[in-house]
């Protein structure tokens, strides 16, 4: 099927491209293979900015798993383990192993902005037998209980309230199980493919289907999977360039949150919102939003927790 390969000049097909270190393999330019967050992700590494390292499983991986049912191409596994070690040696720490291991999310990115259509995961490389690596294990329940639950809704399907309800990551794997008929991943590297798995997956998922033929996007190839170490944010969130309710007005959004910005993409939380005038530079309006939750990574070494400090 044309254009589900990602062809080298000199051997096989290539699916995968890591940027890091002040570099990136993929041309920032190549919206088309990289999607847009991936040659974001690139340009801002060439660029030098401090971006946490990472790869890109290219918009042709995607287009050839569909194409074949499912089935990854050969040589996909070897590159992903490779693009992984390299995160290793960048990052000093190991998958999935550890006092302070390597954590990373699993991310969407067409070449067109497709927000909030597709799916995330977040802390994928957590596993039950860290318990006795890490040196903060009630951290470490918390947010692989977060993975769990994710992980459920996204692969398994379950309702947010089912999760909610279910309690610790035991019981969310158990209602996973039942749901999928499937072994729940301990191991990290099987979380990974299925954390992958399910990022193609959501191209197909119905509310994606309905933006693309709402928004003229019905020839678009699949979208990439950016897998990046995750980040401990104290705060974060999205900033607008142009006000999108009042888009004739010289103004700046922002809205942000404490910890990491997936529960503010989600609407998990109701964000503080900002409106910014760019010139002179000021703050004319402010929304506080009320903090009853906070998405956290393993390895936050923030010892303050309430979610309502000011």
């Amino acid at each position: 099927m044309p254009g589900t390969e990602a062809l080298t000049p000199d051997g096989p097909p290539r699916w995968t491209f890591f940027f890091g270190e002040g570099d990136s393999e993929g041309d920032p330019a190549r919206k088309d293979e990289l999607g847009g967050k991936g040659a974001s992700l690139a340009a801002m590494s060439r660029a030098g900015l401090p971006v946490p390292p990472g790869f890109t499983l290219s918009v042709a991986c995607c287009a050839y798993v569909h194409a074949h049912g499912g089935a990854w191409p050969d040589g996909l596994d070897a590159e992903v383990r490779r693009a992984v070690a390299r995160l290793e040696r960048v990052t000093g720490r190991r998958f999935g192993e550890g006092a302070e291991p390597l954590l990373v999310s699993v991310r969407s990115g067409a070449a067109v902005s497709m927000p909030g259509m597709m799916d995330t995961l977040l802390n994928c490389g957590l596993q039950p037998s860290l318990a006795g690596q890490v040196r903060d294990r009630e951290r470490l329940a918390e947010v692989y209980a977060q993975f769990a639950r994710q992980f459920a809704m996204v692969v398994g399907g379950l309702e947010s309230r089912a999760v909610q309800d279910a309690g610790g990551w035991e019981q969310v794997a158990s209602l996973c199980e039942q749901r999928t008929g499937r072994p729940f991943p301990r191991s990290p590297w099987d979380a990974l493919r299925e954390c992958i798995d399910a990022v193609f997956r959501s191209w197909d998922n119905q509310r994606a289907v309905v933006y693309r033929r709402a928004h003229g996007l019905t020839a678009l190839a699949g979208t990439a999977v950016t897998v990046q170490a995750m980040f401990p944010s104290e705060v974060s969130g999205i900033a607008f360039t142009a006000n999108p309710a009042r888009p004739q007005a010289r103004q700046i959004v922002i809205e942000s949150a404490y910890g990491l910005g997936e529960s503010v993409v989600s609407g998990d939380v109701t964000p503080d919102h900002f409106i910014v005038e760019p010139d002179p530079l000021r703050i004319t309006e402010r929304t506080i939003g009320h903090k009853a939750a906070r998405m956290a990574a393993l390895g936050d070494r923030t010892t303050d927790h309430d979610p309502d400090r000011p």
